[in-house]
């Protein structure tokens, strides 16, 4: 990366996003003879998304609109809640063409998509996100506006009133696309090539995005199979009296809605449990990770809250969401809305409702209640998101942003609020080292190499003479190979700059292992006699390979610079000596499996350890099928036309799957019953 484009991702120089983005400036560093291509491409793209950008203030007018700022947020919540309604009862949304058995596919699945006007086709969660991201520019907006009484409130509000105010979200939500193009373009990699008729938004480096989009969609399709396999034990396996102990506390179990939630109900009965499952799912899957030693720090920029206080505050306020939802999905089959129907949408609670419900349900007192709600609004701060935050305070009553709450990755949740709430994050450090080792240990009990495996660590001192002092995070020895091990325990990436910032923090990770690494080789009599001292013995002639762990998949599967990158299941997996090609379950059971073997004894595990980390089959299987993905955008620029975002997906192809491993005439997938 050039030196100018280093200089605008730190934000030393101001982006088209920023106020004090200097057009002319930019210009002119075309003509300097020491940028380099990527500096240009920067600049470049950078001065087609300022006009963009300039073109879509123009369009925003909410700071002129005659409406109280109260009333058009309540209309934008509204407006946001009657279309998650319409996503989830799209007549396509979740049609999955089951088998007789009701056999469900997981990759069909994670690939619905809905049809927009203009025949784009998007993932629920594709335009979910873009609702509550562009909510939040505008709400930000609304916040400083004064409320003025000589403004329109709820009971004058007209049609062409909703009108102005749909129009201002859909502006909000194109400067979003727009913003996340620029963050795209520095933090990703991104630039916009010029053709005949259009704009294209393309990755330069290629491989570098498939790699991002493959190891998110196995994230998801990780989360997804672990939620699938925890609803299979809900509804098969656990007793009422078992479930009641998951679930901890009593949950929203009716509202009582009008334009006012004006009484909430707590209980356990059957219903609010099995409509718990994905809540408490989420919590128990956290307590398992290496989240579970920090679960009880406080939050200094949260009134000293701890991560567990508000994800018990987020349990019972996604209860309430919950209902929310099934009521609003009664009202919804409208075609035309007036805006009385729309404020329906937006039904308001008021803080004395709220803050008893949160006493009576977490047994906490008023003060605590109070600053778990305060930390769960939104208030313009642009640390905060209204993912993290999805109460919003109206005229001295509070909304619930529905597609903020009711459908989220609750990891990306709590990272969010690790971040917010000013968690130190150096001591991630040891225990996710410790974590790390409990789990590859948990991993080799039983294996069929158990007895030939050594995990030492963390951190073990190598003092080689003549050299620099080593710190080596890992040790594991399969029989005739050493295996360094880089441990990066790195806060979820939410957006592009992110992203790019973990993939930075991954290439030094790369580095520092690799220096190791050839340390250990050039000094190998005094590894050798360092791990002595451990009572460990190591052959002369062993074979040292090395790797960066994440507690991510996130880049996990792509090497980098011709070291591995892997997590916590790619290394387990390797001791188990098994890959799912196959699951079919019913009621619980498998009645149908196939898997491979990586190895036949601790002798091949040994050879074969260091390929099986450069081309892990759990990665490849997906990566086979990303594919390129065009998108064209609702923006348009005025001299080039159309602006076009090319990017990828991963299309799983069953049916090649199928044909490719001879399986029978079954489904990939597994079946769920209660």
């Amino acid at each position: 990366m050039g030196s100018f484009a280093k200089k605008v991702r730190r934000n030393q120089i101001a982006g088209p996003n920023r106020m004090n983005f200097d057009r002319e400036r930019w210009l002119s560093e075309l003509d300097n003879i020491l940028i380099d291509d990527e500096d240009k491409r920067v600049i470049e793209t950078g001065l087609y998304i300022d006009e963009l950008l300039d073109s879509i203030r123009k369009m925003i007018k909410v700071s002129e609109v005659k409406i109280k700022p109260s009333v058009i947020k309540r209309l934008l919540v509204g407006i946001v809640s009657y279309n998650l309604v319409s996503i989830f009862t799209h007549k396509d949304l979740f049609d999955v063409k089951q088998s007789e058995d009701k056999t469900i596919k997981v990759p069909v699945l994670m690939q619905q998509k809905i049809k927009t006007i203009l025949g784009e086709s998007f993932a629920p969660d594709e335009l979910i996100t873009g609702m509550g991201d562009g909510l939040k520019f505008i709400i930000r907006e609304l916040i400083k506006l004064p409320e003025l009484d000589s403004y329109a409130s709820e009971n004058s509000i007209k049609t062409d009133d909703l009108k102005i105010i749909i129009n201002e979200l859909n502006y909000a939500m194109l400067y979003q696309i727009a913003v996340e193009l620029w963050n795209d373009t520095i933090g990703n990699g991104f630039w916009i090539s010029r053709g005949k008729d259009r704009l294209s938004h393309v990755a330069f480096d290629k491989n570098r995005e498939v790699a991002r989009i493959a190891s998110i969609y196995r994230r998801e399709k990780n989360l997804l199979e672990n939620t699938m396999g925890f609803v299979e034990v809900w509804f098969n396996k656990l007793t009422r009296s078992q479930k009641e102990m998951f679930c901890q506390f009593p949950l929203a179990e009716n509202i009582y809605l009008c334009d006012y939630i004006s009484k909430i109900d707590l209980g356990m009965s059957k219903k609010v449990l099995d409509d718990a499952i994905f809540g408490i799912n989420d919590k128990l899957t956290l307590e398992t990770e290496y989240y579970k030693l920090l679960l009880n720090d406080q939050l200094p920029n949260f009134y000293n809250l701890t991560l567990i206080q508000l994800i018990d505050g987020w349990r019972l306020l996604h209860s309430i969401a919950r209902l929310l939802f099934k009521e609003l999905s009664r009202i919804s089959n409208k075609e035309y809305l007036l805006p009385a129907d729309i404020i329906k949408f937006a039904p308001k609670i008021s803080f004395r409702i709220l803050c008893a419900t949160f006493v009576k349900a977490l047994r906490i007192d008023c003060e605590t209640a109070e600053k778990i709600i305060q930390t769960l609004t939104y208030t313009g701060d642009y640390s905060q998101e209204i993912w993290t935050q999805p109460l919003i305070e109206c005229d001295g009553d509070y909304l619930i942003v529905l597609p903020c709450i009711h459908t989220v990755k609750f990891y990306r949740i709590v990272e969010g609020w690790m971040r917010q709430g000013g968690l130190s994050l150096d001591r991630r450090g040891p225990e996710f080292e410790q974590f790390c080792i409990d789990d590859l240990k948990d991993s080799l009990k039983g294996s069929k190499i158990e007895s030939d495996v050594v995990i030492l660590g963390p951190s073990i001192k190598f003092r080689p003479k003549g050299d620099r002092e080593e710190e080596i995070d890992i040790v594991l020895i399969i029989a005739g190979t050493v295996l360094l091990v880089e441990l990066k325990c790195i806060l979820w990436p939410d957006d592009s700059l992110q992203f790019a910032n973990y993939h930075d923090t991954i290439e030094n990770a790369v580095q520092q292992i690799v220096r190791k690494r050839d340390s250990v080789k050039r000094n190998f009599d005094s590894f050798v006699r360092n791990i002595n001292e451990y009572g460990v013995t190591i052959a002369n002639d062993s074979n040292v390979i090395c790797c960066v762990l994440t507690n991510s998949a996130i880049y996990s599967g792509f090497p980098i610079e011709g070291t591995p990158i892997v997590d916590t299941k790619i290394l387990g997996r390797y001791f188990l000596n098994e890959h799912v090609i196959y699951d079919i379950r019913k009621k619980g059971k498998s009645i149908k499996r196939k898997t491979i073997s990586f190895y036949d004894d601790s002798i091949s595990a040994s050879v074969l350890l260091e390929n099986y980390l450069l081309y892990p089959p759990q990665v490849k299987s997906i990566s086979d099928y990303v594919v390129s993905r065009s998108v064209e955008m609702p923006l348009e620029h005025e001299t080039y036309g159309k602006l076009v975002h090319e990017t990828f997906s991963v299309e799983i192809d069953l049916d090649t799957i199928i044909k490719k491993e001879s399986m029978y005439n079954g489904e990939i997938g597994a079946e769920y019953s209660s």
